[in-house]
């Protein structure tokens, strides 16, 4: 009798700011099993990719110990609402702070701190003498072009401070509690020397590095620094992977609940004029969609490569127009099944805003009406997911074959740098056993069970 593997579900958490309230609340739709996403069954993932505020997600949610995924979605959600948010305009939030704001010193939510922005200011000037110090100096000392000396002088990011969040992080994230977890966790960050995509998993999250980890993941260019690991800068991973899911399928992962926060192009309505904002809120969304639509067709290909495979070992006779793709994958799908590795089926469902929920400077907007109105929306959109309105990949569905997707990138994506000594390797084939022996529950004891 032929023995059937279980399903390995996996979650993928994009980045996006304050966006990713959103995937706050579709989390909580997935883990109480609200969503046809997951047959109205609670979600218990056994594989978590995560690129910036989406890793430190999923990380939180890792963190509790003792807990179902139901108990933890609630935990991340009260922190979202009562650390990370901000309670009025001038209060401040948890992740980010403007320095030098005159609004803060006289905003009467700090009367029961009133040393505080005091105590800020004292620093910010510190900071601004030391760092115009330094760019006067680059400035007299450097040659070349007048303009580009100029232009060097210019760095909005010295106005924002990282201080809330780098304070809060780890009072939200226990990291022994992630590295002890049967849950394979992968975060996405980007080197900032090389430009290439590098993975951490759960034993990289060191109690010396793992923080510095989670916070170069979400390191927004220009506007926070890079952080450096073992004299390394990485910042964020969603300058080339956004949506994690091909670490998610290279983990062993085959249905994948895939979370993203911006609308498709044609949702946003296109200006008669466009300013440079729209304009390149415009370019962002058509790029990062273009990644995304690129792995699914990477998907698509795995699904109707093995599809025909199954056809050939049954003898079945392709036609003319079938021959050609299916020379074009067999090699592919021969080199994953020496390698113990083998190809299945994949199921992707893809949650995402209908419509464009804030905006490029939307992922700024920590503000707690629109951070609660965004789990809500999340939570709502998810309840009522339509896979045909949202482009679900469907193992069965059949479309035209055609040759895989080949990035100039993605080979040297999903690897490490060479110079690097993890203790953990990121390779599917050390970190599949465990997640392929464990199913998505039928049962109610799923709703309990830990990661």
């Amino acid at each position: 009798m032929t023995r059937t593997r279980r399903q390995v579900h996996g979650l993928v958490v994009s980045g996006g700011g304050a966006h990713a309230a959103y995937g706050v609340g579709v989390m909580k739709a997935l883990f109480d099993g609200e969503s046809p996403g997951t047959n109205f069954v609670p979600l218990v993932p056994s594989v978590l990719t995560g690129t910036s505020g989406g890793a430190i997600n999923l990380a939180i949610l890792l963190s509790q110990i003792g807990v179902g995924p139901r108990d933890a979605v609630r935990r991340l959600e009260q922190l979202w609402v009562q650390l990370l948010s901000s309670a009025s305009p001038g209060c401040g939030n948890g992740v980010y702070r403007i320095r030098g704001n005159p609004f803060r010193y006289i905003n009467p939510c700090l009367l029961d701190t009133p040393w505080l922005p005091f105590t800020e200011l004292s620093g910010d000037v510190a900071f601004f003498a030391r760092r115009w110090f330094e760019m006067a100096v680059n400035f007299a000392l450097s040659s070349g072009d007048l303009e580009r000396r100029l232009l060097d002088l210019f760095d909005l990011g010295q106005l924002v401070s990282a201080e809330p969040i780098i304070q809060n992080i780890s009072r939200m994230i226990n990291l022994e509690a992630v590295r002890r977890s049967r849950t394979i966790f992968k975060v996405v960050t980007t080197n900032w020397l090389t430009g290439e995509l590098f993975l951490f998993g759960n034993a990289d999250l060191t109690d010396d590095m793992g923080y510095q980890i989670l916070l170069a993941s979400a390191a927004i260019p220009g506007f926070f620094p890079p952080h450096d690991l073992r004299g390394v800068p990485f910042v964020d991973g969603g300058l080339v992977m956004n949506v994690p899911l091909m670490p998610a399928i290279d983990a062993g992962a085959d249905v994948l609940h895939v979370t993203y926060f911006d609308a498709d192009a044609i949702e946003m309505p296109l200006r008669k004029q466009l300013n440079t904002y729209a304009t390149f809120d415009r370019a962002r969304v058509i790029d990062w969609a273009t990644r995304m639509d690129e792995d699914i067709k990477t998907a698509q290909w795995i699904n109707q490569g093995l599809d025909l495979f199954e056809r050939v070992s049954r003898g079945e006779e392709l036609p003319a127009n079938e021959l050609k793709p299916f020379v074009a994958v067999i090699a592919k799908i021969h080199e994953r099944r020496r390698e113990g590795r083998p190809y299945r089926k994949l199921t992707i469902h893809r949650y995402h805003p209908r419509q464009d929920p804030l905006g490029a400077l939307g992922i700024l907007d920590f503000s707690r009406d629109q951070i609660q109105r965004l789990i809500a929306r999340g939570f709502e959109e998810t309840v009522t997911h339509d896979c045909h309105a949202n482009h679900c990949v469907l193992p069965d569905s059949h479309t035209p074959l055609q040759a895989p997707i080949q990035r100039p990138s993605q080979s040297s994506q999903l690897r490490r740098s060479t110079s690097w000594s993890p203790t953990k390797s990121t390779s599917s084939s050390s970190a599949q056993a465990w997640p392929a022996s464990r199913s998505q529950g039928n049962s109610s004891s799923s709703q309990t069970r830990e990661f």
